[in-house]
């Protein structure tokens, strides 16, 4: 039953079900979105609450699974700043019509094509052109977020789906004074509250 996608307690451990591919298993890790790794396919937590998000909130869906998911077969997605897997990528490459990911420095992350959502031209070359956008602990990274956002939108079909997730660590907005990078060395400059 694809309705297994909730989480239930057995000795204080969870069980889950990897939306994915299908995997049952019991997570012993910390409720940090960059861990709960499941074991068969290396998806991490936060990565499966963007798709069942996607199919159970914009599709109306009852089946979570990702992996071969019809109502995904015709979508173009691109996502930003891939964390890399490549067990990922190939449930990616047989799921969606196309899949693209862009990494702005092409170092931490691996993508085909290098977007910058602060640069017209890389906006104009993609406008419009995509079905489904995944844009993940990207922006706190991304000096002038305001325009990032802006384009986002831009780069979205009309009839679109944008899955944003940012870390949110303060009550609200921060503008960060001191040098902070995360553990890729990537420079953060935006603290995101519950205001964003």
């Amino acid at each position: 039953n694809n309705r297994l996608s909730f989480d239930m307690f057995e000795n204080s451990e969870f069980i889950k079900i990897c939306n994915f591919c299908g995997f049952l298993f019991i997570d012993r890790s910390s409720p940090h979105s960059e861990s709960q790794i499941c074991p068969n396919c290396n998806s991490i937590s936060r990565e499966r609450v963007v798709f069942f998000s996607l199919l159970n909130f914009f599709y109306k869906s009852d089946n979570i699974l990702i992996n071969n998911n019809p109502l995904l077969k015709d979508k173009v997605i691109l996502e930003f700043s891939p964390r890399f897997n490549p067990s990922k990528k190939r449930i990616y490459d047989s799921t969606f019509f196309q899949y693209i990911s862009s990494d702005f420095e092409m170092k931490a992350h691996r993508g085909n094509i290098k977007i910058d959502l602060t640069n017209s031209k890389d906006i104009d070359e993609n406008k419009n052109k995509f079905d489904i956008i995944i844009c993940s602990h990207v922006v706190e990274h991304i000096e002038d977020y305001e325009l990032a956002l802006k384009n986002l939108s831009v780069l979205i079909g009309a009839k679109g789906v944008l899955l944003f997730q940012v870390p949110i660590v303060e009550a609200n907005y921060k503008l960060l004074q001191e040098l902070e990078y995360h553990g890729d060395n990537t420079k953060v400059f935006h603290r995101f509250g519950f205001d964003i």
